[in-house]
């Protein structure tokens, strides 16, 4: 597999880096990934999106020898980095920039200036913003080329995105993105107002703690049970680091440390049924469906139904088994029977219980069946073999196995 890849990437670039790390890269490749194509749809590797094409296509790069090395970064980009379709987009934009600056040129003659005219081109067809990011992906592509490809490049991208606030911004760009400080104060003397919604309780709390912290949003959903920490009179809220900085609780000035408390005290209460339930699932995980309909093995598929129902035959809500009354289904009729009732009304005679139901006497005799397997704990099959894949087909008591393989293919 990729041996035209390979033969390209030997044609283009010779004998270097790139060409000896290839074999890794394309071991580490998903199954589902023919790096010898032209196009791949990249969509399996969005974890938050049930989109089911999303298409790099490397024939927009005109120049043959680049479009090699595009796609061989791209393999290193999926492999070692684990990046999303998003990232893997904006890098192949970025390569079509330079496939232009190269023109008829061979890729060996690539030179650090044809980065600063692709950085012009950007520049002059994208916002400031947008600019800025992909001459951040021009530089890392750069550095990339002169590591593994052993072209002397050397390019630093000129542009910067517009700071509107943050540190690096001024006081006003800031003061127009921030809240006022009398709103800020409104939304904390809110919390307490008996007519809040839960949900609106709920957010003030987080609130609250946002606006003593600093939190990040991350930060704020992911605060473990025991975030309050006491120290000598002085209260801190620790959180689990995100953006790969190091962890260090925050102090809470003594004027916000009893609304701290209150908040954390309220959202321990509100959120503690989630929290279980979330635990439950590190022990039990729950089936991920979406991964499994994407899963081109039929019998993966089939594998993880069998199991959600199994427990869904187990769960007493679906009254699989019910010692009071049993289902019967024939035609477009089904219906559930109160079958003990009917046997004490007419002291277990069949033939009473047959004319006041308006059925046959062998119906009512295999609802009885089906009453004292109940009584016994047991899912009444009939004669049907449990481990027939079409053994529950035909009971409406049941999902249909069929019927939910014939959804997957829609």
């Amino acid at each position: 597999m990729a041996e035209r890849l390979r033969a390209l990437l030997e044609k283009a670039v010779g004998d270097t880096p790139l060409v000896h790390e290839l074999p890794r890269y394309l071991s580490g490749a998903p199954e589902w990934l023919d790096p010898d194509a032209e196009t791949w749809n990249i969509a399996q590797l969005h974890h938050q999106s049930d989109k089911k094409t999303w298409t790099l296509d490397f024939r927009r790069l005109t120049h043959q020898e680049l479009r090699a090395v595009a796609r061989a970064h791209a393999l290193w980009q999926i492999v070692e980095q684990q990046v999303s379709p998003t990232s893997l987009t904006g890098a192949l934009n970025v390569f079509v920039y330079l496939a232009d600056q190269l023109a008829a040129r061979p890729l060996a003659l690539l030179k650090t200036e044809d980065f600063h005219a692709a950085e012009h081109d950007i520049s002059s067809n994208y916002a400031p913003g947008t600019s800025a990011r992909m001459c951040a992906d021009l530089q890392r592509i750069c550095a990339w080329l002169d590591r593994h490809v052993g072209l002397r490049l050397e390019y630093t991208s000129t542009l910067r995105a517009p700071t509107e606030h943050g540190r690096a911004a001024t006081d006003e760009g800031r003061d127009a993105k921030l809240l006022p400080d009398s709103v800020v104060a409104d939304l904390l003397s809110a919390r307490h107002d008996p007519n809040l919604s839960k949900r609106d309780r709920f957010y003030l709390a987080v609130i609250a703690i946002s606006v003593a912290t600093g939190f990040r949003l991350a930060e704020l959903l992911t605060l473990p049970d025991d975030c309050l920490i006491e120290d000598q009179g002085a209260l801190l809220v620790r959180s689990f680091v995100s953006k790969h900085g190091k962890a260090a609780p925050r102090p809470v000035v003594p004027e916000l440390a009893e609304m701290v408390v209150d908040a954390v005290k309220y959202l321990r209460k509100v959120t503690r049924p989630a929290r279980e339930q979330a635990r439950a699932w590190t022990v039990n995980p729950p089936i991920i469906w979406v991964s499994i309909v994407r899963d081109s093995d039929p019998d993966a598929f089939e594998y993880f139904l069998r199991h959600w129902l199994a427990d869904w035959i187990a769960n007493p809500s679906n009254r699989m088994i019910d010692s009071r009354w049993a289902y019967f289904s024939r035609g477009d009729q089904s219906k559930w029977i109160p079958l003990a009732s009917l046997l004490e009304k007419h002291e277990g005679n069949i033939s009473a219980i047959s004319r006041e139901l308006g059925m046959a006497r062998v119906s009512v005799a295999k609802l009885i069946k089906q009453l004292d397997a109940s009584r016994r704990g047991a899912v009444y099959l009939g004669n049907k073999n449990p481990s027939s894949r079409r053994a529950f087909d035909t009971d409406r008591r049941f999902p249909s196995i069929t019927a939910f393989g014939k959804l997957r293919k829609l």
